[in-house]
């Protein structure tokens, strides 16, 4: 089945709100789209804003971009976010419906790698297994 890049990002927002209930993580979503996050969770007493993107594999890797589309009267731009807008990003893949938390601290600002095999990469990269979301949400 072919979705567009929409229904991608509904079925990834709709998949990670899931996952972390299922978890028991309370999680508040915004009433409207002009927020730079999809979710809030509270963890430990503390609230994270979170943006869901759609990873896909690649190479070896789980890769996703940490940017955002905005649209305007010119057309579409590329936007990054800051650290006052995201707090985690939670990477949805389809083909294998895992869900990895990576920190905004942890991300790029365009592509990202986590590596799904540990013989791949250099001592900085990051490896898929350590960012699983049952990983950080213990």
């Amino acid at each position: 089945m072919n979705l567009s890049t929409i229904q991608k990002g509904d079925v990834s927002e709709a998949y990670a709100t899931a996952k972390f209930k299922e978890m028991g993580v309370p999680v508040l979503e915004p009433v409207s789209d002009n927020q730079p996050y999809d979710l809030v969770i509270e963890k430990d007493n503390k609230f994270q804003k979170v943006q869901v993107k759609t990873g896909h594999i690649s190479d070896e890797a789980v890769k996703f971009r940490c940017n955002r589309i905005h649209t305007n009267g010119s057309g579409h731009e590329r936007k990054e976010y800051s650290k006052d807008d995201v707090d985690l990003f939670a990477i949805y893949v389809i083909e294998t419906s895992n869900i990895y938390i990576v920190p905004f601290s942890e991300a790029n600002k365009n592509d990202n790698k986590l590596w799904l095999n540990k013989s791949r990469g250099n001592s900085r990269s990051k490896y898929a297994e350590n960012f699983k979301l049952t990983e950080r949400f213990k």
